[in-house]
């Protein structure tokens, strides 16, 4: 395997997202989504998950047109924005379906039945800058207070 930070941060991004999913699920097996849109921002301090996630219809894309981890390199080759062997396919082909399964909505509950996660769900990966860009924190605690918030009113 080779643990790297790259491989790492690759990693953090799909846990990230497969957290979104589980509380996407939750929200949903509790009150009805049909008109609530999501704006799912998952923020890293790494260039290089930013330089291979930062087109989020691509993500998507892939995911949903793809079965299997060779048919993920084949596309990949062809349309990602790094070299094949620097996008750890086998991180990111996962990565991949996970977003396509929360943004088309490809989720069952534990009957089977097919859950709506929301009315517009968008996945954005950002770097970590964009929030500091201003030179100031108010970004940051601004998302904080608001997930906060969310937690909250969600208890």
């Amino acid at each position: 395997m080779k643990p790297s930070r790259n491989r790492c941060d690759l990693y953090a991004c799909h846990g990230a997202l497969k957290v979104v999913l589980q509380l996407l699920k939750l929200a949903a097996m509790e009150k009805s989504m049909e008109n609530i849109d999501i704006d799912v921002d998952i923020y890293s301090d790494s260039s290089y998950a930013f330089k291979i996630l930062n087109e989020n219809e691509k993500i998507v894309q892939w995911g949903l047109s793809v079965d299997s981890i060779s048919d993920f390199v084949n596309i990949y080759r062809n349309d990602g924005n790094c070299p094949t062997a620097l996008a750890n396919p086998d991180l990111l082909f996962p990565l991949c379906k996970t977003a396509s399964r929360i943004v088309h909505q490809d989720v069952k509950d534990i009957n089977g039945k097919n859950l709506c996660l929301g009315n517009d769900i968008r996945i954005n990966f950002l770097h970590c800058s964009d929030i500091l860009r201003d030179g100031s924190i108010h970004g940051l605690k601004e998302r904080a207070k608001k997930t906060a918030m969310w937690q909250y009113k969600k208890c």
